[in-house]
């Protein structure tokens, strides 16, 4: 590196009006150079955004000690508050300081460059595309977390901060920054929430179709020694064929993926002959001749009390003892 580049990393490094951000090698921590701190923000906390991870300071070349993990979040806050921040990639000779070592180049990010290679800010193109539109692209999604993402996006292309568009959508900052990146290269479509495919499949198609046919065909009792399936009969037989252990509850979550219910026949056993039976019943002599139907016996009322015939009512009436006179 020659003299004059020397001196520019260290007029650059020792300058406080421009945050200065250099990255190390592999392993070591970044340091941050930030400009001096009013009264109504401290730079411990800005640099920390409530995390809990402690930074480093050291008084004497006056710079903080940062995870590597921060460096784009560190980026985008600084591009936010200042508006611009010159990055010095990690040293090619010694690690002692920029006014020490020899950096391969410098870059001067502000808020309004394009991409800075390794390290990207929050970059939104075509911002041509009104808030407006985007507005009425989230009215025809059906993907609640999709709308959540468009909304967030066209508060920051209304000139709102990216926490506060962040915090109004229900995500963290960083998460939105990653939202703006995939919508940079694939529009609303990138914003949409990918489906992780999941494990491997077990069976691949064929085995479950060969699973299905053995399933329906039955098993050979003299083969697999039972006359019905069972799950675990079916569990033993897909580790025999496939070499695949599974439980019983997997057996029947594939049956019922397959169509199949777990509901059975009656047992029938292997040699029962049907003309056989049909020809024992119609000879075998019958033992008892059926019974005529003959209706219930009538239940008597127990309504009320008995019927007294009419000779009985007469002789309680009190004229039936007396005698009329002769010429009444």
């Amino acid at each position: 590196m020659e003299a004059t580049d020397r001196e520019r990393i260290r007029r650059i490094w020792a300058q406080a009006g421009v945050p200065v951000l250099l990255r190390r090698g592999k392993g070591k921590r970044p340091r941050l150079r930030l400009p001096f701190a009013p009264k109504k923000r401290d730079n411990r906390s800005w640099i920390r955004h409530g995390r809990r991870t402690d930074i480093r300071w050291d008084p004497g070349q006056k710079y903080w000690e940062v995870p590597q993990a921060w460096f784009n979040d560190l980026v985008d806050r600084c591009l936010e508050e200042f508006g611009k921040i010159y990055i010095i990639p990690a040293l090619a000779d010694g690690d002692s300081g920029a006014s020490q070592g020899c950096a391969t180049s410098i870059r001067c990010a502000d808020s309004d460059s394009g991409d800075i290679g390794w390290a990207r800010p929050l970059r939104l193109p075509g911002r041509s595309t009104r808030a407006a539109e985007l507005r009425a692209l989230s009215n025809r999604c059906a993907d609640g977390a999709q709308v959540r993402r468009i909304l967030a996006v066209a508060m920051v292309l209304e000139g709102r901060s990216r926490t506060e568009a962040a915090e109004f959508n229900g995500m963290d900052r960083q998460t939105l920054r990653d939202w703006v990146h995939r919508y940079n290269a694939g529009g609303i479509r990138g914003l949409k929430s990918l489906r992780h495919p999941g494990r491997t499949p077990a069976l691949t198609e064929l085995q479950r179709a060969e699973l299905l046919a053995l399933v329906i065909q039955g098993p050979d009792p003299e083969v697999n020694g039972v006359v019905r399936w069972r799950c675990v009969d079916l569990k033993a037989e897909v580790e025999r064929r496939f070499g695949v252990r599974v439980h019983e509850s997997t057996i029947a979550r594939w049956l019922h993926e397959l169509g199949l219910t777990r509901l059975q026949p009656r047992p029938r056993h292997p040699k029962k002959d049907a003309e056989a039976e049909t020809t024992f019943k119609k000879t075998s002599p019958t033992w008892s001749k059926p019974r005529s139907p003959r209706p219930p016996p009538a239940v008597p009322s127990k309504s009320g009390s008995r019927t007294r015939p009419e000779s009985a009512k007469k002789a309680d009436t009190p004229t039936s003892g007396l005698r009329s006179a002769p010429g009444l």
